[in-house]
């Protein structure tokens, strides 16, 4: 019996931070679709669609690779960089069938454009002076022990932080830890692994932003 199908990677401007890795049998838009009619504030964005052999098997091992990156167990959606899940479909692909985003209308396509554009803007980079962080404020790593003075930081200014006596950027510290612990990733969003007083700080820049649109 076959299993052939279609294995998704999906955005949505109003979630910037996160991606949906899914499956379907047969049309990724009719799964769009669905989605889009489950009260999100802006259409979903294919990033890649890829004809498999074994749709189950591409999507379950994908799963488990970047089980540490999923928001919640019973969710489809993973807090990681699209493009690193793109390089293993199009190993596996049999064929490329993304779809080319279109809107109900002009509208939401003025508005899913302006969103894009918001979000490049805000996660350029990370500033600690604008989430309230002040110089010499210490930074727990937040998969790792508490306690463990080998995964803390000191933020240095509003862009730089001291760890393990060398100042770097965030996402460099992370690239570090990563890898001792056995994670070969190049591209690694900084705020999402550093938290400040049990906050991580991408919620944290996230709740600023939200205060400030209110």
């Amino acid at each position: 019996m076959s299993n052939s199908g279609i294995v998704y990677v999906l955005n949505n401007p109003s979630m910037p931070n996160y991606i949906k890795i899914g499956k379907t049998a047969s049309n990724v838009e009719e799964r769009m679709k669905t989605l889009n009619n489950t009260s999100v504030p802006l259409p979903f964005i294919c990033e890649r669609a890829s004809a498999v052999s074994d749709m189950d098997l591409v999507e379950r091992n994908i799963h488990s690779a970047f089980g540490d990156c999923r928001i919640n167990t019973k969710r489809e959606f993973f807090e990681i960089d699209a493009e690193r899940i793109i390089d293993i479909l199009e190993l596996v692909e049999i064929e490329n069938v993304t779809p080319d985003f279109k809107a109900d209308n002009m509208e939401e396509q003025i508005e899913v454009e302006r969103v894009i554009a918001k979000n490049a803007q805000i996660r350029s980079r990370f500033e600690f002076s604008a989430v309230g962080i002040k110089e010499g404020e210490e930074l727990v790593f937040s998969k790792k022990d508490l306690n463990d003075e080998a995964f803390r930081a000191t933020v240095i200014d509003s862009r730089k932080i001291k760890f393990r006596d060398e100042v770097m950027s965030l996402s460099k510290s992370v690239r570090i830890i990563l890898n001792e612990l056995g994670y070969k990733w190049q591209q690694v969003a900084g705020p999402s692994y550093w938290t400040y007083n049990g906050e991580t700080l991408l919620d944290m820049r996230n709740r600023f932003e939200e205060q400030i649109e209110d």
